[in-house]
């Protein structure tokens, strides 16, 4: 299967990985507010409730298969992904800058 073969499954591996900037976040914002048990099954990436409903989720990704990863859990739990988007955290912080 290609790359671009609409059918090949998540968590089949791509061939090579794609690698992104070292440390680089992503901000994940879904709808509803998700359960922060949830936090351990995405890798203990950081929930925050927001006032409009919806749930950002912000993690580190190592590469694109980390991200399509991240992607497949969304869609196993049936999530609504509103937006994704990579963002920057300052030096020693888990905390989005403003």
């Amino acid at each position: 299967m290609t790359l671009n073969d609409p059918g090949r499954a998540c968590g089949e591996p791509a061939s090579p990985p794609v690698a992104v900037p070292p440390g680089t976040h992503y901000k994940f914002r879904v709808s509803g507010h998700l359960g922060d048990r949830w936090a351990p099954w995405f890798g203990g990436l950081t929930l925050t409730h927001e006032a409009d409903g919806t749930t950002s989720l912000v993690a580190r990704v190592q590469d694109q298969a980390a991200l399509h990863g991240l992607l497949c859990r969304i869609r196993d739990l049936r999530l609504t992904l509103i937006s994704l988007e990579a963002v920057e955290l300052p030096a020693n912080s888990n905390t989005l800058r403003p």
